[in-house]
């Protein structure tokens, strides 16, 4: 899972590097009015969306065996916790 964000990470990185400046797009002229910035802007064509990462599907069936697992131990301990007292009160009883 670690290595798929990274490379995400990595990939999405590489491509806002090799993207011109908004300077450059724009022609390299400022208008401090900001009017030009406006019709500059619809120009300019936006970076296609990537699927966004499911970590229930990436991560979800680890998740579910440490949990599985805590939870099987918790089992364990309530029924020896429960044989355990059941023993005590027998061995009282017969004495």
């Amino acid at each position: 899972m670690g290595e798929r964000i990274v490379g995400r990470f990595a990939a999405c990185l590489s491509e806002r590097l090799s993207e011109p400046p908004a300077d450059a797009v724009a022609g390299g002229t400022a208008d401090p009015g900001g009017a030009s910035d406006v019709a500059d802007t619809t120009d300019v064509a936006s970076p296609p969306r990537e699927e966004p990462l499911d970590l229930l599907r990436t991560a979800g069936l680890p998740v579910a065996e440490r949990a599985a697992a805590a939870l099987a131990a918790a089992v364990v301990v309530a029924v020896l916790a429960v044989r355990t007292r059941r023993r005590r009160r027998t061995w009282k009883k017969g004495v």
